[in-house]
């Protein structure tokens, strides 16, 4: 009797085994499908955000003074590269905050980014174009953890390379809640680049520094 319980306790285990193996196969292959749930524009290989806004009898000189009046009202510490009212070009780098949030231990808060804004303005139309974007984790002070600073092609393109790992299943299941929350993550960053645009778009056509925020 007792070496058939041993026995049924053994394929007990082994079912119980096979079925979480299979649990985890299915929050693999889940998580990793959201691959094509990222939302961030990618242009030839870039992130990018760019497009041109038709400005009807707003001449150069008036976009010129409230996209200054913009950069100075939504970013504290915005970098001048060019600000050139005679070519119509002003681009900056500013930076924002995204929280990184998982489940399981690890030593990242979030994320600080670092990004670049070309702005060129014309009479009655301007272009716009977010890119170059770098992202600098920000440790949660749980874990001694040096800050780490990578491109955010080069993340996405980790994130593919991330797929192909051939783990066991509890590496797996690690890898890909850090795969799903990452893509979570990225997915708020480009939640945040849309309203930063909405908002430049709303303020630049704006008579004056009482700009929307």
């Amino acid at each position: 009797m007792g070496f058939i319980l041993y026995i049924l306790a053994i394929k007990m285990s082994s079912m119980r085994k096979f079925l979480l193996a299979i649990i985890n196969m299915l929050f693999i292959v889940d998580a990793y499908a959201q691959t094509d749930a990222l939302k961030l524009p990618i242009i030839n290989g870039q992130v990018l955000y760019t497009g041109v806004v038709q400005t009807p009898n707003v001449t150069a000189k008036t976009l010129h003074k409230n996209s200054q009046l913009w950069i100075a009202t939504t970013f504290k510490k915005a970098e001048i590269i060019t600000d050139s009212q005679k070519k119509g070009i002003i681009t900056i780098k500013a930076n924002t905050y995204v929280p990184y949030l998982i489940d399981i231990p690890n030593p990242v808060a979030g994320y600080n980014v670092e990004f670049k804004i070309l702005l060129q303005l014309k009479d009655n139309k301007y272009k716009f174009a977010i890119t170059n974007f770098y992202l600098s984790t920000v440790p949660n002070g749980t874990y001694a953890f040096p800050a780490v600073t990578m491109d955010l092609e080069r993340m996405i393109k980790t994130m593919e390379s991330n797929k192909q790992l051939k783990h066991n299943m509890k590496m797996q299941a690690i890898v890909t809640k850090s795969f799903a929350s990452t893509v979570v993550t990225l997915n708020k960053l480009h939640f945040q680049m849309l309203a930063l645009v909405n908002q430049l778009n709303y303020n630049i056509l704006k008579a004056n520094a009482n700009f929307y925020r």
